[in-house]
């Protein structure tokens, strides 16, 4: 890997470099959580045919859930008209969500962050 990097022009970072094994962790990556799953292999038949019983499934972080709830409580201020607080979440809720939309782990955290927009 470094001989074909090196090629291009570019190099590893010995210190934010790491190897894994998927099957015993799972790593955080540009705000999504990668692992590793056994699935069923009837509901799984991917485009060539196999039944494979592993997947990599990815998700959204818990670290960025937790910063657009931040970015929803902050903006629900007492007294403010509610197409005001519309107008300012609109844009930060569709980057987020389109962002996260490649993932069908996604509609799990969609969910959890519906709930915390009822509740506040």
């Amino acid at each position: 890997m470094v001989k074909f990097l090196k090629l291009r022009g570019l190099k590893i970072c010995q210190d934010k470099t790491e190897v894994i094994n998927l099957e015993n962790k799972s790593f955080e990556f540009l705000g999504w959580v990668f692992t590793m799953k056994q699935r069923n292999r009837r509901m799984n038949q991917n485009f060539f045919g196999d039944k494979s019983t592993i997947v990599i499934v990815f998700r959204p972080s818990k670290k960025e859930e937790s910063w657009i709830k931040k970015q929803i409580t902050e903006h629900f201020v007492k007294n403010t008209p509610m197409e005001k607080i519309v107008r300012k979440l609109n844009p930060i809720l569709r980057k987020w969500i389109n962002y996260y939309r490649i993932s069908t782990y996604s509609k799990r955290a969609y969910d959890r962050l519906e709930k915390h927009i009822y509740e506040t």
